[in-house]
């Protein structure tokens, strides 16, 4: 997939091409959050607001499935399994990136000094944001016309799509138990079968990373997209984000932030 050039449109199109002509691809999202914990920085998501480092950041309402805790001194092994993720080189493994305008400059280079860039990038927003309104209208469709593996809470509603063979669920912060959920998606690959139209779809923050890297490794040929919040109003888990909110509010005159894919 060439991704070369800041035009985020243009990298989804790509990634769009690869899903409907059932090449492998993975898209693994590496947004604040991940930004955050590799930088070893503590997060607490609450029903009362965000910390970072036990700084509140913002009054947010995190929904029971957006809560979550990452402590460095206790998730030492997350991280280090991030940055394999991170710096995976497969052929067709694409790392979405938290970029300058959207976390700023100080961060990004921090977290280029310490692991360097991707093999190859794109936005952490190429799903959402200035996206997102093609995602809904081309993407989806295309992810409707695959076999269809979904990690996602278990209060999710996995009937909105018409091909799916299994929905894993999992807790809101269940972090500790990547190991566990990694294994399941592995197993569940290899009992549905090895055909190429299999498609893994995961809204499971960090934990997604670490399952698209370890798709990547054991079945290269198995596509995966980490999707983040981008479906959950379809899955019934709210519009918590203010993109979802600004976007199904008034979708003809939607706009979003317009992420400058550069490093």
């Amino acid at each position: 997939m060439n991704l070369n050039g800041p035009d985020a449109l243009r990298h989804l199109a790509s990634l769009n091409k690869y899903l409907a002509c059932l090449q492998p691809v993975v898209y693994t999202r590496f947004s604040d959050g991940e930004l955050y914990m590799m930088l070893d920085k503590e997060i607490r998501l609450t029903p009362n607001g965000a910390w970072i480092n036990g700084i509140k950041v913002n009054s947010q309402k995190y929904a029971p499935h957006d809560c979550k805790t990452f402590i460095p001194s206790r998730d030492k092994d997350i991280v280090r399994e991030l940055v394999l993720a991170y710096q995976h080189t497969a052929q067709h493994y694409i790392v979405g990136m938290p970029y300058a305008c959207c976390v700023g400059e100080t961060l990004v280079q921090q977290l280029v000094s310490l692991y360097g860039k991707p093999h190859q990038h794109t936005t952490a927003n190429l799903l959402i944001d200035n996206n997102y309104a093609t995602f809904i209208h081309k993407t989806l469709k295309i992810i409707n016309t695959r076999r269809i593996i979904l990690i996602a809470h278990r209060t999710a509603n996995k009937a909105i799509f018409p091909n799916i063979l299994e929905h894993i669920g999992i807790e809101g912060d269940s972090g500790v138990q990547w190991r566990e959920i990694l294994d399941r998606v592995l197993e569940s690959i290899t009992r549905h079968g090895r055909d190429i139209d299999i498609l893994v779809l995961s809204s499971a923050s960090y934990i997604s990373n670490l399952i698209g890297y370890g798709i990547s490794l054991r079945f290269p040929h198995v596509s995966f997209l980490d999707i983040g919040t981008s479906l959950h109003p379809q899955m019934g888990l709210g519009m918590i984000r203010q993109y979802l909110i600004e976007y199904w509010s008034d979708p003809h005159s939607y706009v979003g932030h317009k992420c400058v894919c550069t490093i």
